[in-house]
């Protein structure tokens, strides 16, 4: 009886324990502890037990006994209830040793969960749902999507682990300093280049320079000592034809800026003495006004010549003289270097005007292609200034001239001295007769040097102002009528 009785308090204790089991097995709260889940021990130990009480107690185990006469006995004893506790037992058996062994993995889940909230949202898993870990859109995808899934995390963790293996680099910075080396160097190649020409070529250097004064062609020998000297020279377009001496491929390179502005004619001498050319100019800007003017019938009669000795001594392709045709004075060395170039960029980044200042021809002329790099620290109003000069109604003396004009920019150019202002000044006018009229107003001023020297003064036109760069500019439109 004491047997049954044992018996009977352990069957109880494990339908008590099945029960639990059965309501906390979903909530993965518990899954930290299993022991306070469903007593992990106490399941494996009484389940030893009933297996041993139900093969060496079969006897007890008797349909026929009367189970009321026995208070703690009571029909859970029958066998068949008995074999069904059992197998409950055995059920969560099986399923405590299977926690058991994901336990570490469902910790760690639960631990990424504080720490990766957003993805474990997308994939649908709920810290707080047992069933969510084995029901979520990573479980429902396919065995290929989901190698797919890890192959890229896997790639992912890769990728952020060499890149924190780079050292931090500043583009910017690494630029500048690249450059700083390049400008040391070059500056200690052509002090080196100089000092040895000085030391070496003082005789040669005293007569380049009388040369030079007397503005002569140099002699070509000790041109070569020069160049050396000074690899890189500035000089007009003019200057090739009238003192560099003539030899193919006696520069490297040549660079043509403003190429707009200079004719063919013009560029040629530089072109013969040249192994490579770079043009820089702006096709959209203000053209060379002499060249644009120059007689058609010579230019025409230059042309028939030119075609008839290059269809005789060079080429009679139709591609070739296409482009031949381009080669006139009327034509700019930069249009015509769109038809031979084997490359061309455009310089979109405007620095030199504001956004005030540039937004008309951007907008009608580049079709809000530039990009306005100078920011505008100051008010509108200081930048530019519209001044009405009423004319004065008396007949000018010259045409397309206007004196109240001259006389409005002469006071202006005063008040400038009269403040000590540090500036560069530039007058531009539409009108050749203007200009001259400027220019002679204003040399007959007392202070007329300093205008020109201190103030750096130049009066230009439309067609002779391109590159240029002021402080403050005048412009006189000539608004007679």
């Amino acid at each position: 009886m004491a047997s049954l009785q044992a018996l009977a308090e352990k069957i109880s204790r494990g339908e008590s324990i099945i029960a639990n089991f059965a309501k906390d097995a979903t909530n993965i709260s518990t899954l930290n502890d299993l022991n306070d889940m469903a007593v992990a021990s106490e399941i494996h130990s009484l389940y030893g037990e009933l297996s041993e009480l139900l093969i060496k107690e079969k006897e007890l185990i008797n349909t026929n006994i009367d189970l009321k006469r026995g208070e703690s006995v009571e029909i859970l004893l029958q066998k068949d209830n008995l074999q069904q506790i059992v197998n409950g037992v055995s059920v969560c058996k099986t399923y405590v040793d299977t926690l058991l062994e994901i336990n570490d993995d469902i910790i760690y889940l639960k631990e990424s969960s504080c720490n990766h909230r957003l993805s474990f949202t997308v994939a649908g898993i709920d810290s707080n749902s047992f069933n969510s870990l084995y029901e979520n859109r990573l479980t429902k995808i396919s065995d290929l999507e989901f190698e797919k899934l890890t192959r890229y995390i896997s790639l992912h963790q890769e990728l952020n682990e060499k890149f924190e293996g780079i050292k931090d680099l500043s583009y910017k910075e690494r630029i500048k300093q690249i450059e700083n080396i390049v400008t040391m160097q070059m500056t200690h190649l052509m002090d080196e280049r100089f000092i040895d020409f000085t030391n070496n070529f003082k005789a040669d250097a005293k007569a380049l320079k009388q040369v030079i004064k007397d503005k002569k062609r140099f002699p070509k020998e000790q041109f070569s000592k020069l160049k050396n000297a000074f690899p890189c020279i500035l000089a007009g377009i003019r200057d090739y034809a009238e003192y560099i001496p003539l030899e193919a491929g006696i520069f490297d390179l040549v660079i043509i800026d403003e190429a707009s502005q200079v004719s063919i004619a013009q560029a040629f001498p530089a072109l013969l003495r040249a192994k490579k050319v770079v043009v820089l100019g702006d096709s959209l800007q203000f053209s060379n006004v002499k060249s644009a003017l120059a007689r058609g019938d010579i230019n025409k009669q230059y042309l028939a010549d030119l075609k008839e000795v290059f269809q005789k001594n060079i080429s009679t392709e139709t591609d070739k003289i296409v482009r031949l045709e381009k080669f006139n004075i009327k034509v700019s060395i930069l249009d015509f270097f769109g038809f031979i170039n084997n490359y061309q960029t455009r310089l979109v980044k405007h620095f030199r005007g504001y956004r005030e200042l540039i937004s008309y021809s951007n907008k009608f002329f580049y079709k809000g292609g530039l990009q306005v790099m100078k920011v505008r620290g100051v008010p509108i109003s200081t930048v530019l200034k519209f001044s009405q000069v009423e004319h004065d109604g008396l007949e000018e003396v010259r045409k397309n001239t206007n004196l109240p004009e001259v006389n409005f920019i002469i006071s202006e150019l005063q008040k400038l001295k009269e403040e000590n202002k540090k500036c560069t000044v530039g007058i531009i006018t539409p009108h050749t007769n203007q200009q001259q009229l400027l220019y002679e107003k204003i040399s007959d001023l007392a202070e007329s040097d300093y205008f020109f020297d201190s103030l750096r003064l130049k009066i230009m036109t439309f067609d002779t102002c391109q590159g240029e760069e002021m402080d403050i500019i005048f412009y006189s439109m000539v608004a007679t009528e």
